[in-house]
């Protein structure tokens, strides 16, 4: 009989993000230590550890310390997918992404 594995995705929501980041600051996410419970991706070139799951982009902004206001664009093959703020992303560790004054907008 064939085992049937299913994977549980944790919701980061809005709530627990900066309970999150402050996890992530007191165990030294920042000094090269690297924690079973937490991944790496990186943002705008620089390595960032975050607690895997599926993180609304708005939230994800937050905990890689992007300004709200700017764009999230992911990288994938080679080409950058922008991220709507209103999307879901499951982080499983190695992505990466590019963050930038929204473009298009007249003043």
């Amino acid at each position: 009989m064939e085992e049937l594995i299913v994977e549980v995705i944790e919701e980061i929501t809005p709530d627990a993000v900066d309970l999150i980041v402050i996890e992530i600051e007191r165990h030294g996410g920042h000094q090269g230590k690297r924690h079973a419970h937490l991944v790496i991706v990186t943002i705008d070139t620089h390595p960032k550890q975050l607690r895997p799951g599926r993180y609304l982009i708005s939230v994800l902004k937050r905990a890689l310390g992007v300004d709200p206001s700017y764009e999230l664009e992911q990288l994938q093959a080679g080409k950058l997918v922008p991220l709507s703020d209103d999307a879901h992303i499951h982080i499983k560790g190695g992505e990466s992404f590019v963050s930038h004054v929204r473009s298009g907008a007249s003043s």
